[in-house]
């Protein structure tokens, strides 16, 4: 897909749903990349992290975040352009997994 049509709904999709891990083809500036979001309770302190949801979500009423989406693209970007990784969260504070995302092909 098109790194602009990325969702974060589609990463959110796979928190709820509790993958070990979700793999998306990104084509951007005329590239595809395959990156992969792995399940972990580990977080590295100073890596980036994408929160998917809103600070007043709870585990009964969960709400995309509007922001998410953007943040979500840039580092996406920073990962297949720089080689930043990255994780994606549902909150910050929640006891749930973590997404560590990495490049796995270029």
């Amino acid at each position: 897909m098109n790194l602009e049509k990325l969702e974060s709904f589609t990463v959110y999709e796979a928190h709820r749903s509790c993958a070990a891990q979700i793999t998306l083809e990104i084509e951007s500036l005329g590239k595809k990349f395959t990156i992969c979001g792995k399940e972990t309770r580990m977080v590295q302190i100073g890596v980036p992290t994408v929160e998917l949801l809103t600070k007043n979500s709870t585990p009964e009423n969960m709400c995309l975040s509007g922001e998410a989406i953007s943040y979500l693209r840039e580092a996406v970007r920073c990962l297949i352009g720089g080689g930043v990784n990255f994780y994606t969260e549902l909150k910050s504070g929640w006891n749930t997994p973590v997404f560590y995302w990495e490049v796995v092909t270029s």
